[in-house]
């Protein structure tokens, strides 16, 4: 479901197609859910979140499994 810190693939229009745009959803958009896939969720840092703006650049990112460390 896209709700607040859902974490997700974008497309332009086709679903095989979203391979390379991510977003985190910074407010629940129900209207997106079925359309778009949701990958993960945001745990904790909902701040940080909420300060990128448009056309800032992710430099690093990763995912840690549960009780793992980065």
């Amino acid at each position: 479901r896209h709700v607040r810190g859902a974490v997700g693939m974008a497309h332009a229009g086709s679903a095989a197609a979203a391979d390379s745009q991510f977003y985190i959803m910074r407010a629940a958009r129900p209207s997106l859910d079925g359309k778009y896939a949701v990958v993960g969720r945001v745990l904790s840092g909902m701040e940080v979140v909420d300060k990128i703006s448009l056309n800032d650049m992710i430099r690093k990112a990763y995912v840690k499994g549960e009780g793992q460390q980065p």
